[in-house]
């Protein structure tokens, strides 16, 4: 009888991807398959293999959108992996000279708060005008000079009017005493 010795070549340790098929005429094991590619991944991804699974653990998340003011926007750039924010403040508007502006960050508008001052009571000769850069108002005018008056006159001003009321009259003229007797009566005195 024939002695037949030798024993099949053990099957080469695989890894989780690969089969194994002992190929008969060339008396060698044949290793088929490759690791799984890895897949895409977006920026903010690793990957690492598990040969326990046989797959590609990907771990990581995409980064937290930023607190943005009111105003502002936010893109997810995939290139930098970033967070673009584009935007900004409304400017402020232009103000008068008795306003002031807060910005409102709910509204996202500027709040604008104040009146202009009230016109000062004025005396009837006088005018005003509102001054911006001062933020007063600038009063001219000035009470009319009272007249000249004669003797008899006086004048007191009429702020209604705006003129000054003047009264008095010249005194008359008395009647003159000339050409008129005077008669005197003397007592007589007797007996002298």
């Amino acid at each position: 009888m024939w002695d037949v010795t030798g024993s099949q070549p053990a099957m080469p340790t695989l890894a989780c991807w690969e089969t194994a098929a002992f190929n008969h005429t060339t008396c060698m094991w044949d290793v088929t398959g490759s690791q799984p590619a890895m897949p895409t991944l977006a920026c903010w991804e690793t990957a690492s293999f598990n040969h326990t699974t046989c797959m590609w653990d990907v771990t990581g998340s995409q980064p937290a959108m930023p607190t943005l003011a009111c105003w502002e926007t936010a893109s997810f750039n995939h290139t930098t992996c970033m967070w673009d924010v584009t935007g900004s403040q409304p400017a402020m508007p232009t103000l008068a000279c008795w306003e002031t502006a807060s910005f409102n960050h709910t509204t996202c508008m500027w709040d604008v708060t104040g009146s202009q001052p009230a016109m000062p009571t004025l005396a009837c000769w006088e005018t005003a005008s509102f001054n911006h850069t001062t933020c007063m108002w600038d009063v001219t005018g000035s009470q009319p000079a009272m007249p000249t008056l004669a003797c008899w006159e006086t004048a007191s001003f009429n702020h209604t009017t705006c003129m000054w009321d003047v009264t008095g009259s010249q005194p008359a003229m008395p009647t003159p005493l000339v050409g008129k007797l005077l008669h005197l009566t003397i007592p007589l005195v007797c007996g002298m």
